[in-house]
């Protein structure tokens, strides 16, 4: 895909990204990446992996938050599952970091996100309704209420609209790592398509991480489930493409909308 004499200038110029991860240790961001991912790194500002399953990722440089995030995705045991690795030459201001938590945190501006299929050739809805609940008992709408300040951790119950699976009960949790923050998510209750049920509850899995570090910004996002073997007969493709490309949507959104911007700041 890339010439070698492009791959080559690349290299020289970023051999390695060392800067302070969420443990606090120095950490290569680059050490996994293959000289083509470099490269796709360097002229686009991201890289992303779509592995087969969970012992295949690999995106995240040895340390604690490797260990944490694909112990928290082993536990799920994906099938459908995409990774993605942003680099932003701009740096985040604490501002910055809290306007990508409330995004989660007030969850009403998920709403009616909208994503582009490449598979289908056509926009649609990343989520419908969303709002935060008093969990699966109480799930009655209840209003955002966004914070001025990261907290240490925390969870929370969403409600999703999930086309085409209908209305799902999410659990978020969160931790105040350094100046950034790692997100999780999964599904509490259980999705089906057309009455044929697609995932178990927990089934389902989001991550991201916000990683803020002097000049630059680093994002790590996951996204992965579980389908059930049961859609290899019933058309798997499409359901499977459903995850992948919502994945993206969502990835490509918080891209788009907070950490290009800083790219273009003084």
């Amino acid at each position: 895909m890339y010439k070698f004499a492009i791959v080559s200038i690349v290299l020289a110029v970023i051999p390695g990204l060392s800067v302070t991860a969420l443990d606090g240790v120095a950490t290569d961001w680059l050490s996994e990446l293959s000289i083509q991912e470099r490269a796709q790194l360097q002229e686009y500002g991201f890289v992303e992996r779509a592995p087969g399953n969970n012992r295949s990722l690999g995106l995240l440089p040895p340390g604690a938050l490797r260990e944490r995030v694909y112990a928290e995705a082993g536990e799920v045991a994906p099938n459908v599952l995409s990774e993605r690795l942003i680099l932003v030459e701009g740096a985040a201001s604490d501002d910055d970091v809290l306007a990508i938590f409330n995004l989660f945190y007030a969850p009403t501006r998920l709403s009616y996100l909208r994503y582009y299929n490449a598979v289908k050739d056509i926009d649609h809805d990343l989520f419908r309704e969303c709002f935060l609940t008093g969990g699966p008992d109480d799930r009655a709408r209840r209003p955002d209420s966004p914070v001025t300040e990261i907290p240490e951790s925390g969870h929370l119950w969403v409600q999703q609209g999930l086309p085409p699976f209908g209305d799902v009960l999410q659990e978020f949790v969160f931790e105040r790592m350094g100046r950034g923050f790692l997100f999780v998510s999964s599904n509490y209750d259980s999705l089906s398509y057309h009455d044929v049920r697609v995932l178990n509850k927990g089934d389902m899995i989001t991550v991201i991480a916000v990683i803020p570090d002097g000049p630059r910004t680093i994002v790590y996002a996951l996204g992965g489930a579980r389908v059930r073997p049961v859609f290899s007969f019933l058309g798997g493709d499409r359901i499977e493409n459903s995850f992948s490309s919502r994945n993206a949507g969502l990835f490509d959104y918080l891209n788009e909308t907070f950490l290009k911007p800083l790219e273009s700041r003084p």
